[in-house]
């Protein structure tokens, strides 16, 4: 990386660690990322089921 950098015109080049280097690191990016997204991802969701879902909405809304 840091070749690349500078010989890319990059000036001073400083080593940042990084977080996703410590596997404490990443479980805890993981549970903060499922509590903020908590109702937009779930486990179980299932492509199939939400196609059916949204044509079951689509023909209720048909029918007002």
């Amino acid at each position: 990386g840091k070749h690349i950098f500078q010989s890319n015109g990059g000036g001073e080049y400083s080593y940042i660690p990084a977080l996703n280097e410590n596997d404490a690191w990443i479980h805890a990016m993981t549970e903060i990322a499922l509590e903020n997204l908590q109702g937009w991802v779930s486990a179980g969701w299932d492509s199939n089921e939400a196609q059916k879902a949204a044509e079951v909405t689509a023909l209720r809304a048909k029918t007002l």
